[in-house]
C-alpha cells in the first residue's frame, strides 16, 4: 500500500511540474458490473462424499471512488488512476448431506485500492487508452466459513489489464472502461486444501465521470 501511494505521489509532482495546460488532476467516481457468469463448485468430505454444491450466481455493482493524473503530449497522453472500490460475489448453497444450511444466497465482500496506470492516443476531446492494474485488498469477508471445509487464501495483491475510451469537455470526463482481472472468482476459496475451481473471471465493465481541478 504504501509503494502505491508513493508511486501515485511520484506521478503527480511530476505531472504538475509539466505544462500545466496539458495537465489535469482531480476526483474520479462510478459505477460497475462483474461479467462473469454462473459456475457450480462441488465440496466433498474426507471420505470424498459430496456434501454441499456451490453455486457463484451473480456480484453486485461496482462502486469506485479516487484521484486520477493525466498528461498529454500532443497526440500522446499518460494517465494514473488510484480508486478505491467495493463489491460483493452471490453465492447459493445447496446440500443433501447437511440440513441446517442458509436459505437463499450468502455472499464475500471485497474492498480493494486500485492502482492504474495506462496510456494511449488523444484527439479533439476523445482519448483511448489501455495499461495494467495493481490491486490492494483491504478487507473481505465471507459468508461461506459455515462449510466445514472452507477456507479463504484471499490474496493482498492481484492484478490486471484495463482499456478504455474517454470524453473530456472543459473540466469533465466520461470514461467507459473495461478490466480484464487475472484471478478467477473463486481462487481464493479452498476447501480444506483443495480448491474450489471456479474458472470465471471477475473481468468488469464501468462508467466513470471524473472532475479535474486544473
Amino acid at each position: 500500500m504504501k509503494k502505491i501511494i508513493l508511486i501515485s505521489a511520484v506521478v503527480c509532482f511530476f505531472s504538475l511540474n509539466m505544462n500545466g495546460q496539458d495537465t489535469k488532476f482531480g476526483v474520479k467516481a462510478g459505477i460497475g458490473a462483474i461479467l462473469a457468469g454462473t459456475e457450480i463448485s462441488e465440496v466433498g468430505n474426507e471420505e470424498n462424499v459430496l456434501t454441499h454444491r456451490v453455486k457463484f450466481t451473480s456480484g453486485s455493482p461496482i462502486y469506485y471512488g479516487g484521484l486520477f493524473f493525466n498528461q498529454k503530449f500532443g497526440p500522446l497522453f499518460l494517465q494514473t488512476d488510484l480508486l478505491y472500490n467495493q463489491y460483493s460475489m452471490s453465492y447459493e448453497v445447496s446440500s443433501k448431506a447437511v440440513k441446517d444450511i442458509p436459505k437463499g444466497t450468502v455472499s464475500e465482500s471485497f474492498q480493494y485500492v486500485d492502482f492504474n496506470i495506462s496510456a494511449g492516443l488523444t484527439a479533439n476531446g476523445f482519448s483511448l487508452g489501455g495499461g495494467p492494474t495493481i490491486h490492494r485488498l483491504l478487507n473481505f469477508n465471507s459468508a461461506l466459513d459455515f462449510i466445514p471445509a472452507y477456507n479463504d487464501h484471499a490474496r493482498k495483491n492481484s492484478y490486471g489489464f484495463v482499456g478504455y475510451v474517454l470524453y473530456e469537455f472543459d473540466r469533465m470526463g466520461i470514461q467507459l472502461k473495461y478490466e480484464g482481472v487475472f484471478r478467477s472468482i473463486g481462487d481464493h476459496i479452498y476447501y480444506g486444501e483443495y480448491n474450489s475451481n471456479f474458472k470465471g473471471n471477475p473481468n468488469q465493465l464501468s462508467l466513470l465521470f471524473s472532475y479535474s481541478f486544473i
